[in-house]
């Protein structure tokens, strides 16, 4: 018995027996009823033992799912667009494991961080947050995440070609290797950085570079590996993997797919060689077409309701290749659906780049329901 527990619910409480010294199994819990902490036990079948009720603070991960229902998703990811009553927190597989993701006209996903507002994307398998801008906040607002300081396009920061050089299968990739190469590897050897790359870093080391530590080393998917039609170098006309998912079949994942030979050149990290290829400078990507087919949106068919599209009105490059037909492209976001339109899905076009972050998992935040305005804040 004790008189000391908490008195609130926002703590994750954890309970450890032991007799003698040493550990029982015993199902021990504490739960919060409603009103108080309840721990409960299974299992004692002899004297003696002892139990301590460790309560820590949830860290952000927790805390998002605390403040959320998980549920099914009222309509299918990729296969329909979320409806504007649709606002839910859903889980998925993730290359990590479960991973939970916010779908449709969400209020409650807002976060202050590094003088901006952002919103949740998605918890990652490994406890990591994926943010992506909201309001880029170039007038250095102390309140980002107001929804007075929304503007048609705070969400996007300058426009930028995908790649500069469009006539070759290396130009769907956020790193390239060898134009005019006669094989796979050779063409999508991630060697040289694109134009969008070296856009976000130059974002980053503007904006991120004092929070380093607060990022998460994520993999960001880049989807070279094809299928059905093309070998994927030089000229070849060729699709990628996500013009089956994203176009033919409707079925977008988050579990980023191995490369042609088997390997993780789509798989961009900085320093986790594990589950990545540790290609990258910094820890800054793009969304993929399957992340924002999640957050509810689907090829060619507009949906205004869904989060992604506040303060985003302009055209926004995803970071998945979708196909090669004497140029390479890429799948965007144009008028609020996911789209390959040619002259605008051109890697060369000029379109407007939205950035996202993976917070770390143990990151620590401060009050906050996660709406516009009483947003979470990073400490």
């Amino acid at each position: 018995a004790s008189t000391t527990f908490p008195t609130t619910n926002k703590y994750v409480a954890t309970v450890e027996c032991t007799r003698n010294g040493v550990k029982q199994d015993v199902d021990a819990k504490a739960i919060w009823d409603g009103t108080k902490w309840v721990v409960s036990f299974d299992d004692i079948s002899a004297g003696n033992v002892r139990c301590n009720t460790i309560f820590r603070t949830p860290n952000f991960a927790e805390t998002i799912l605390a403040n959320n229902e998980v549920k099914a998703p009222i309509t299918t990811p990729g296969a329909a667009i979320s409806t504007t009553s649709e606002a839910l927190l859903a889980s998925t597989e993730d290359d990590y494991g479960t991973s939970y993701y916010f779908r449709g006209a969400v209020k409650n996903n807002y976060v202050q961080f590094a003088n901006k507002c952002w919103r949740i994307v998605r918890i990652v398998g490994d406890g990591s947050v994926k943010l992506v801008l909201h309001n880029d906040n170039s007038d250095g607002s102390s309140s980002p995440c107001s929804s007075s300081n929304n503007s048609t396009d705070a969400a996007l920061i300058n426009g930028s070609a995908f790649n500069q050089n469009e006539r070759d299968n290396m130009s769907v990739g956020l790193m390239y290797g060898t134009i005019n190469a006669s094989d796979y590897a050779s063409t999508h050897a991630n060697i040289n950085k694109s134009t969008i790359l070296t856009n976000l870093e130059a974002w980053y080391e503007n904006n991120l570079t004092s929070y380093e530590n607060k990022l998460a080393d994520t993999i960001w998917c880049n989807d070279k590996s094809t299928v059905s039609e093309g070998l994927g170098y030089g000229t070849n006309v060729t699709n990628y993997a996500a013009y089956n998912r994203i176009y033919l079949t409707k079925t977008p994942t988050l579990i980023c797919p191995n490369d042609n030979n088997g390997g993780k050149l789509s798989k961009f990290t900085v320093s986790d060689t594990t589950n990545g290829n540790g290609s990258l400078i910094y820890k800054i990507g793009l969304l993929t077409a399957d992340e924002i087919a999640f957050a509810g949106m689907i090829y060619d068919k507009k949906n205004d309701s869904t989060y992604l599209r506040e303060n985003a009105n302009d055209t926004w490059y995803t970071l998945t290749p979708y196909y090669f037909r004497n140029a390479a492209f890429v799948l965007f976001v144009m008028s609020s659906s996911l789209n390959d339109d040619e002259g605008y899905g051109y890697v060369a076009y000029n379109h407007r780049t939205r950035p996202a972050i993976s917070l770390v998992s143990s990151i620590a935040i401060s009050g906050g329901s996660g709406t516009s305005e009483d947003p979470y804040i990073v400490n």
